[in-house]
């Protein structure tokens, strides 16, 4: 059995179609469960507030942070792919 041979910008369109699909795909998932997490969080953030325990307090201050950072990369998304596009062209590489 032979594969057929696939041109490196053959590859990068399919891989760039592949992750956008993704991307969508996760998009109507990926909002809600931070929105769940946030709330978590900010209950978990104020009753360590109110019962004066840093652990829970620290826990939720880092979900807190977790959520704004995961969801700054959810929507950094298409300017990380555009840089490496940009990035890929003057260098003649065929990356996305």
């Amino acid at each position: 059995m032979t594969t057929a041979t696939v041109t490196p910008q053959e590859f990068g369109s399919k891989v760039a179609q592949v992750i956008t699909l993704l991307s969508q795909t996760f998009g109507n998932i990926i909002l809600p469960f931070a929105s769940l997490a946030m709330i978590v969080s900010i209950v978990l953030f104020i009753a360590g507030s109110l019962f004066h325990s840093s652990t829970v307090r620290r826990m939720g201050i880092a979900g807190i942070m977790s959520v704004v950072l995961g969801v700054i990369l959810y929507f950094s998304i298409p300017l990380i792919f555009a840089l490496l596009r940009s990035i890929s062209q003057p260098l003649n590489v065929s990356m996305l």
